[in-house]
């Protein structure tokens, strides 16, 4: 749930920075239909020109797949009411579906090398985490980027964006620690004490 002091700040897609990489699964299930590929056109197999045209085929549909999950999501920041400088704070991520129908599935979201990571988010709902950053130097600060990512349906491919927060944060000093709790009597005598209570 999110607090009461957390202030809510929409990150948008960074133009031009969509991303794919090919995994090792990926990789040997490409060899693996050009292999197939070949040994279809120097047999002339009927059985294999079908397999490899179903290969193909899954490839595509988990690509088109892939893609779409990435589709009609809202990513929101909620920054905590006070930041210090060099003290690790709790930035909480929410990831909202706008999709009527379908859900969202094994989503990452990460933000200064933190990863947090979303198995499932229903249809027109959200899912809220939190991670842990810490920023350096007081006054507004812009917040690091952002960057999603995710491996559905099948490991094949890696598809990722880049995200914009698009809010500067204000960091405050970082606290000093506070070894004694005396205060000096102004009605007492010279030296004369007392804790607080």
């Amino acid at each position: 749930p999110r607090s009461q002091g957390d202030t809510a700040v929409a990150a948008r897609r960074k133009s031009g920075a969509f991303g794919l990489k090919l995994t090792r699964a990926g990789f040997l299930y490409i060899v693996i239909t050009l292999l197939l590929g070949f040994a279809a056109v120097n047999t002339g197999n009927n059985l294999l020109y079908l397999l490899v045209s179903a290969l193909l085929g899954f490839m595509s549909v988990s690509g088109v797949l892939g893609k779409w999950n990435l589709a009609k999501v809202d990513y929101r920041f909620l920054l905590p009411e006070e930041i210090y400088d060099g003290v690790p704070t709790l930035l909480g991520i929410e990831l909202v579906n706008r999709r009527r129908w379908l859900p969202i599935f094994l989503m990452e979201i990460s933000v200064a090398e933190r990863t947090v990571f979303f198995p499932l988010v229903d249809p027109l709902q959200g899912r809220q985490k939190s991670l842990e950053i810490t920023l350096s130097g007081r006054g507004r600060q812009q917040l690091p980027e952002a960057s999603v990512r995710s491996r559905f349906p099948v490991n094949f491919f890696i598809r990722s964006q880049g995200l914009l927060i698009e809010q500067d944060a204000t960091v405050f000093p970082a606290p000093l620690p506070c070894s004694d709790l005396r205060q000096v009597d102004p009605g007492g005598g010279s030296g004369s004490q007392q804790n607080w209570q």
